[in-house]
């Protein structure tokens, strides 16, 4: 990984990240930024209807159907879902914004997540992942950058 001029990674498009790759990684928070904007419209619209404060509703699920919904909206599997969706929920020893880990568990396991719908619209996911995997000192990053340097490869 190279830190290009803007003061950005260029970050590789192999699974550095374990069972996704960053292609996958867009084409989950584009899914989750598009159910986030259709809640947000939907709370906006019915605040305008009922005068109810719905800056504060959150949608609350099971972690497998919020994989489920994900992976039907953007053509991935549940699984590699899921995968994402442990890198995003925010825990103690995390990234503490919510833009970065918009999910917030409800109960010691994570089964049941919230969504802190309008915090997951913004932001530059693929950079927000590598510095929640890399605060979290990942082995996965880790190793395949290690890998690639001793190959005598730049990774851009």
């Amino acid at each position: 990984m190279q830190v290009n001029a803007g003061g950005w990674w260029n970050i590789p498009p192999t699974p550095i990240f374990g069972a996704y790759d960053i292609g996958d990684a867009i084409n989950f928070w584009s899914a989750l930024a598009s159910f986030a904007s259709v809640h947000d419209f939907l709370c906006y619209t019915a605040g305008q209807r009922t005068r109810l404060p719905t800056n504060s509703i959150l949608p609350i699920r099971k972690r497998g159907i919020w994989a489920d919904e994900l992976a039907r909206l953007s053509g991935l599997t549940s699984q590699k879902c899921d995968a994402i969706l442990q890198h995003i929920i925010c825990r103690p020893n995390s990234v503490i914004d919510l833009h970065v880990t918009p999910f917030l568990p409800m109960d010691d396991k994570s089964a049941w997540l919230a969504l802190a719908a309008p915090l997951a619209i913004s932001g530059r996911f693929d950079q927000n992942l590598l510095r929640i995997l890399l605060s979290r000192g990942s082995s996965a990053v880790q190793s395949k950058s290690h890998q690639t340097r001793r190959k005598g490869c730049a990774m851009n």
